[in-house]
């Protein structure tokens, strides 16, 4: 039996996705919500994944080199996969489910995730983010952790976002509650605050004071953070896997369409550019080419 017998409980079921993300009362148990969230409305898109060519879908991706999310939801099977996806190659996955004790990562999560997404009438859910963004949220899976964050939350929060800051690294802060519920995520990319999601209120301005405020809101918060653990784009190529497949058995890297960078400092200065061309996607599902300006990350 199909989970979704009409469009009204596929919408009912997508507005249950939506609350979760943001449910207002900022807390958030599911792991997938730790990976990126969606910044810009027009590149988001949910269908059913018996609505998509998924097969063309995930080639597109990869041969396009995109850097995205692509979320699967089942109801069926109670399962919840996120693939993150950096120039078109698996960066991390993960996959959870009532029918396992843990959450699963990489090449497993992957197997697992594209078995529910070839399923008729799950939940699909893709969208495009920043390098910068990927980068950092590529923390939680390739990253070590950021430690001697002692004394009280804020000195604690201090002491992460001044390392990650200071020492030029890609990362992510992890603000949880004394329940261990997530609070809020903090993206930081060559010495800035890129993003910082609120899982209340959503995206919120990036600066340091913003995302302080979630640390001093609630009392006895926890602060996690994890620094990528790469230090050149080739690393973090490195580090990834064929979204399909068919890249790694090829027993080559594809040809990148961007230039192969060796620093986050040259990523730095190609996205400082006044425009760059971004793929998004188009109301018939396709991947299209686009300008779109990137803003300047807010100062420490």
């Amino acid at each position: 039996m199909f989970a979704w017998k009409d469009r009204k409980g596929f919408q009912e079921t997508i507005a249950k996705l939506v609350s979760a993300e943001n449910n207002g009362q900022g807390a958030n148990r599911r792991a997938i919500n730790l990976v990126p969230l969606p910044t810009v409305r027009e590149t988001h898109e949910i269908a059913q994944s018996h609505r998509i060519r998924y097969h063309q879908l995930l080639v597109s991706i990869e041969a396009k080199q995109s850097t995205c999310c692509i979320r699967v939801i089942s109801e069926t099977s109670k399962s919840r996969s996120a693939i993150l996806v950096f120039r078109g190659r698996v960066l991390g996955c993960l996959y959870g489910s009532k029918s396992t004790d843990q959450q699963l990562f990489g090449q497993e999560a992957h197997q697992r995730a594209m078995s529910e997404l070839a399923k008729p009438d799950n939940i699909v859910d893709t969208y495009l983010l920043s390098e910068e963004l990927v980068l950092a949220g590529g923390a939680l899976f390739h990253g070590h952790q950021v430690d001697h964050l002692g004394g009280s939350p804020e000195e604690a929060f201090e002491s992460a976002a001044t390392h990650l800051m200071h020492s030029n690294s890609p990362g992510c802060i992890v603000i949880n509650s004394a329940n261990n519920e997530a609070l809020c995520m903090v993206y930081i990319f060559g010495g800035h605050i890129i993003g910082v999601y609120s899982f209340s209120e959503g995206w919120v301005k990036s600066t340091y004071e913003r995302a302080l405020e979630y640390v001093v809101s609630t009392p006895n918060t926890q602060v996690m953070a994890s620094a990528l653990a790469a230090s050149s784009i080739k690393e973090v190529e490195e580090m990834t896997f064929s979204l399909t497949g068919l890249g790694d058995r090829a027993c080559q890297t594809p040809g990148y369409g961007m230039p192969l960078l060796t620093s986050y400092d040259e990523l730095a200065e190609l996205q400082s550019d006044s425009g760059r061309h971004m793929p998004i996607r188009n109301n018939s599902g396709l991947i299209r080419s686009k300008t779109t300006s990137l803003r300047s990350p807010n100062q420490y």
